[in-house]
């Protein structure tokens, strides 16, 4: 099941009327059920791969909880750990690795998978890797029930694209029967709207333009792919962003909270600060378990920048199986490793944030070179394949003629933006504001769905 269907607008009152409704007990036993049923709609034999995932990482957590045996410990986190990648390498990864072999020359006679990739495969097994690990560093104690921890993984909100809810945050909110609340409601209501003006109003009417484009860049002018860059850029942000909404208000409904998944990434300063703003659970997450595993910024520098070299690559291809995604993360772990370098070098000791004109302006600069940076990387994020990403850059560099747009319908999208961005403005006036502001706001919103939206569009983050 996904977010913008008519099944998720039946499926999503009837799940929280029924939550509100029964003890506790119970109330976790229907949640658990939901959060099933919310998977199967979409391939019913696909959710053995979680329920046996999380057995596996449930049990080596109680295994790991019962001894302090050092060896013993690490040797359930490895097998934990390894089980979990396994899975994901089969379903992910297996035609990768056989194409890479037989590019050059090896592994022949390797046969093709032709496996289905499993729905929110990627986040999932981040999830469940989670609780073993921080049940293994201490921070977390092991479940005796191994429905809580499958409920944990599946709580139908994050499965499929996120935010990666740490289990240590979620654990305890099912752990209290949570009251209905009002608040709650408006909240959640007005972060799932966010989410399809966000989806349905931009993205979606973005995305006819970007597919054609960077489907045949060779069409275009240098100017119509920055365009069509500028687009996607816009496109990948209000889609993610926007399933990140409808996932937050959706447990809002039911009391449950969940961090915050993006906050205006496109206005950063620095790289840096980029990835504290975009997908925060994600690099929360590749910090966290990834980086500081590696050593972190412990040791000799080179080893720091090592370390964020690393991460950032696998971070890339955590998104998918291809030599562009690599790219991708390379970059963004050489710009950051670059940037970390320079701060030491030449950066000085901190100091406190001026206010005054000329720092406004220098962050102003800033902002903008690292958008168009990001952007740049956009390009290789997109691309089928190294070859188009290639053709992308070198049309652009040599300012190619063609093509400016790739739809007949862009003053329907340029409108449908511009009132997004007015929905936008008119939701931080209204939060501010009195109860009429609120539901007029909802309204426009509302409108803006049925007379702009299109559900023809899978949310791109599905397929990681």
């Amino acid at each position: 099941m996904i977010f913008n269907s008519l099944e998720y607008f039946v499926f999503l009152p009837i799940v929280v009327g029924m939550y509100f409704a029964l003890p506790l007990v119970p109330r976790r036993l229907a949640l658990l059920a939901a959060s099933l049923y919310f998977y199967m709609y979409w391939k019913p034999e696909y959710v053995v791969i979680i329920l046996v995932s999380c057995a596996i990482d449930w049990y080596a957590a109680l295994r790991i909880a019962a001894t302090a045996e050092p060896r013993v410990r690490k040797r359930w986190l490895i097998a934990s750990i390894s089980t979990n990648l396994l899975i994901l390498g089969t379903f992910k990864y297996y035609n990768f690795f056989v194409d890479s072999l037989q590019q050059v020359g090896i592994g022949e006679s390797l046969p093709a998978s032709d496996l289905i990739l499993p729905l929110g495969i990627s986040f999932y097994t981040f999830q469940a890797m989670s609780f073993t690990i921080d049940v293994y560093r201490g921070k977390l104690e092991a479940p005796k029930s191994y429905l809580r921890v499958l409920l944990c993984v599946t709580f139908f909100p994050h499965l499929v694209a996120g935010p990666i809810v740490r289990a240590s945050d979620l654990l305890p909110q099912f752990e209290v029967k949570q009251r209905f609340d009002w608040d709650n409601l408006t909240y959640g209501c007005q972060r799932i709207l966010n989410g399809f003006v966000k989806k349905s109003v931009i993205a979606d009417n973005l995305a006819p333009w970007t597919d054609a484009v960077f489907s045949h860049p060779e069409r275009y002018s240098s100017v119509g792919l920055v365009l069509a860059t500028y687009a996607y850029a816009a496109r990948i942000y209000c889609d993610f962003s926007g399933y990140s909404d409808i996932a937050i208000g959706s447990a809002r409904l039911m009391g449950i909270r969940f961090t915050e998944n993006f906050e205006a990434p496109y206005l950063s300063a620095s790289i840096q600060e980029f990835w504290r703003r975009w997908h925060i659970s994600l690099s929360t997450w590749l910090r966290e378990y990834l980086y500081i595993s590696l050593g972190g910024n412990r040791g000799a520098p080179w080893k720091t920048y090592r370390n964020l070299l690393l991460t950032m690559m696998l971070g890339g291809l955590w998104h998918g199986a291809s030599f562009n995604f690599v790219i991708w993360g390379t970059l963004h772990g050489l710009w950051l490793a670059t940037e970390r370098f320079y701060n030491e070098r030449f950066g000085g000791p901190p100091r406190p944030p001026s206010e005054g004109l000329s720092a406004r302006l220098g962050r102003a600069l800033k902002i903008v070179l690292v958008f168009h940076g990001v952007c740049l990387t956009w390009i290789f994020f997109v691309s089928r394949d190294l070859a188009t990403s290639t053709e992308v850059l070198s049309r652009i560099a040599t300012f190619a003629p063609g093509n400016l747009v790739a739809t007949s319908d862009w003053i329907k999208t340029l409108l449908a933006f511009a009132l997004a961005c007015t929905y936008f403005i008119g939701v931080r006036f209204a939060n501010r504001g009195p109860a009429w502001r609120w539901w007029l706001t909802g309204v426009f919103g509302i409108l803006l769905v049925i007379l702009f939206g299109t559900s023809s569009h899978e949310f791109i983050y599905f397929i990681f």
